[in-house]
């Protein structure tokens, strides 16, 4: 059935098996078998969880297997533990893979523990795996912490990790375990309001991410869980949508600072700093054209050159017609100029051939001829003579 469905969709593989914070060490029979799985399927992903289940019972017993998610402590050791176990799983299956933060029901108290949101990003750095962020794992850690302010605490969890670490988000529900006086992370209801609006927060810090809605208890009807899968996917474009007019807004004023710098003059009062940018495009301009078209800059002399550079360098892609300035025509032994100071058009005789280069060092096209009569070849956009 998983080849099946990996025929027609892409597939993450999931897995609560490898106990990658074991002190006891990784399972090498469950990891050759994982392999065997991700060799067949080649699924987007791979991950687990932060979390131990491998330890003896006594000392020097045999080593069981919890069949949990058991917390660790988020210390300098078990970040070093962690790193070596998920580097020899990655090495193993070829790839990077994602971990997991677990909701945790005991607390650690070393006193050189590290805040888990520092620890995780730490993990990422240091192995190459990425993050997967449960959500839902956060609120319920929060809210049986006694946190004031459950969400305030779960986003400054979420905007303390890296953008860019992020490779999945799991969603689900919990329950309220009053005999326990804690909440459990059960993956058997719907999604809770406050958890929702966390995963909202976390897709403006983060970005898109692929969302995964994790219900395998008490299982619905197959239309309340489509349900839930869209409400995920209007929550991501709402955050598409909420990005759009500041996108907007600043395509607006990088226009209009291009259109300054390409204007013939400035408007008066102009700021220094316009000024300062409008001068450099122009020296960079004059530096470049020279380079390309050293034959030119003899003939035209230090001002008229100038006033083709001025004209040139800030030039949007144009045809020959419409170019305000620039080399119009290219004949033996002659150029035809425009838009220079001296006259509308000046024809300047060459003391020998003219040939047709790329100018690759220009920023933008001079002009745009059609054909070359002393190469006898089309010239290409972004060609000047030299």
């Amino acid at each position: 059935m998983l080849a099946a469905v990996r025929a027609h969709y892409p597939v993450s593989l999931h897995g609560v098996g490898l106990a990658l914070g074991s002190a006891a060490g990784l399972d090498t029979w469950h990891l050759d078998r994982l392999a065997r799985l991700v060799e067949r399927v080649q699924p987007n992903w791979v991950s687990d969880h932060v979390a131990f289940a491998r330890a003896p019972a006594h000392a020097g017993g045999p080593v069981l297997h919890a069949n949990d998610l058991l917390p660790i402590a988020y210390t300098p050791a078990s970040l070093a533990l962690m790193v070596r176990h998920v580097g020899q799983v990655q090495e193993r299956l070829g790839r990077a893979i994602l971990v997991e933060n677990i909701s945790a029901y005991l607390g650690q108290d070393d006193a050189d523990q590290m805040p888990e949101a520092e620890f995780l990003s730490a993990l990422c750095r240091r192995s190459g795996c990425g993050l997967l962020l449960d959500v839902n794992n956060l609120m319920v850690n929060a809210l049986n912490a006694g946190a004031a302010d459950p969400l305030a605490a779960c986003c400054a969890f979420v905007d303390a990790v890296p953008v860019g670490s992020v490779g999945e988000i799991h969603l689900a529900g919990y329950c309220d375990q009053s005999d326990f006086g804690t909440v459990i992370d059960d993956h058997g209801s719907h999604v809770r309001d406050v958890v929702w609006q966390l995963y909202a927060h976390a897709l403006r810090h983060l970005g898109p991410v692929p969302t995964l809605v994790e219900w395998d208890t008490a299982l619905p009807a197959l239309e309340v869980l489509l349900a839930e899968a869209a409400t995920a996917a209007r929550n991501g474009e709402r955050r598409c949508n909420d990005d759009r007019p500041d996108e907007h807004a600043e395509a607006l004023r990088q226009q209009a600072l291009l259109a300054a710098l390409a204007a013939p003059r400035a408007d008066a009062g102009a700021a220094p700093g316009l000024m300062a940018y409008r001068a450099n495009a122009h020296a960079s301009a004059r530096r470049a054209l020279a380079t390309a078209c050293p034959t030119l800059a003899a003939l035209l002399g230090e001002d008229d050159f100038a006033a083709l550079a001025r004209g040139s360098g800030m030039r949007i892609r144009r045809s020959a017609a419409t170019s305000a300035s620039g080399v119009t025509r290219c004949r033996a032994g002659s150029l035809l100029i425009r838009g220079l100071p001296r006259g509308p058009t000046r024809r300047l005789r060459a003391p020998g051939p003219l040939r047709c280069t790329a100018a690759s060092a220009l920023p933008m096209p001079i002009a745009t001829p059609t054909r070359s009569r002393c190469s006898r070849a089309p010239i290409r956009r972004g060609c000047a003579c030299a």
